[in-house]
This record gives C-alpha cells, structure tokens and sequence, in this order.
C-alpha cells in the first residue's frame, strides 16, 4: 500500500467477484470509485461467443462448413436487422449459424465473460467425434454446455 502512497499518477484497479468476502475493509474504503459490472448482456454474450466461434473457423478447428471458405458470422446489430427483414439475401447456412449462435447467447445468461470464453472449447471436448466439427452439431452442444454450467452456478 506503501507504493500507493509514493506515486503521485498511479491508478490501481481491483477487481472481485466476491465482494461480501473482502477481508481488508480499510483497503476497500480507500478505493475512490466502486463500481458494480454485472455478467455480460445478451449483446455482448453474442459477441463474446461469435468471436470465439470465429477464431475456431479461423484456425480450422470447425472445417465443416458447406458454400464458404471465408465464414464471416455476423455481428448482433446486423443479425437483429436481418431477423426483421421479409427477404433473406444471403446463405441460409450462415444465417441458420447465427440464429443459432443467438440462442446459444441467450442460453447463457448469467454466466461470466470468462466462462463464455471457455464454453465453445468444452463444447468441441465434448463432440463425439471432434475432428471432423459440424459446425450446427457444435452450437447445439455449446447450448447443452450452457445449460450444465448455469445448472452449476451457486443460487
């Protein structure tokens, strides 16, 4: 705490998830802004998963994907404006993949951005057979995984 006090442009952040069990509540009290940053939104889980699921095709981690060798899914705003429209210009695959990927967010809720991060790697372990990933047979199972880890979370 010493250091603290010895630099004058020195800003400290600390974060907890468990707030009630800080011990050192005079350390508490000399933090100037205390702010609460609840688990992410349905927007930002999408998001969170679409890039995770993005660095899986990158890499060729998921390979099965029909029409395509360059995959873009897309970003939340756009698929809401695509579900509103009457007429559906692009691949169904991809959309049907991002339909998906939404209800694969909102299976989430709750849970941490660093659970969202890990949830489609413990999807791919798993697959029955993940070295050949489907990538629709992958979102049903990371919605299965969503469901167990919330199941999992404390009341």
């Amino acid at each position: 705490m010493s250091l603290f006090c010895e630099k004058s442009s020195l800003l400290g952040i600390g974060i907890c998830k468990f707030t009630d069990s800080i011990a050192d509540i005079a350390f508490v009290d000399r933090a100037d802004i205390k702010a609460y940053v609840g688990p992410p939104t349905l927007q930002a889980r999408y998001e969170i998963l679409r890039s995770c699921l993005q660095e899986l095709i990158r890499t060729g981690i998921i390979s099965n994907i029909q029409g395509s060798s360059q995959y873009i899914l897309s970003d939340y705003v756009t698929l809401k404006e695509k579900l509103n429209m009457h007429e559906i210009q692009e691949v169904q695959t991809t959309f049907h993949l991002c339909k998906q990927l939404a209800e694969a967010a909102e299976a989430c809720e709750g849970l941490s951005g660093r659970t969202l991060r890990k949830l489609p790697f413990l999807a791919h372990a798993a697959l029955d057979n993940p070295y050949c990933c489907d990538p629709n047979k992958l979102l049903n199972t990371m919605i299965d995984t969503a469901r167990r880890e919330r199941s999992e979370l404390p009341d």
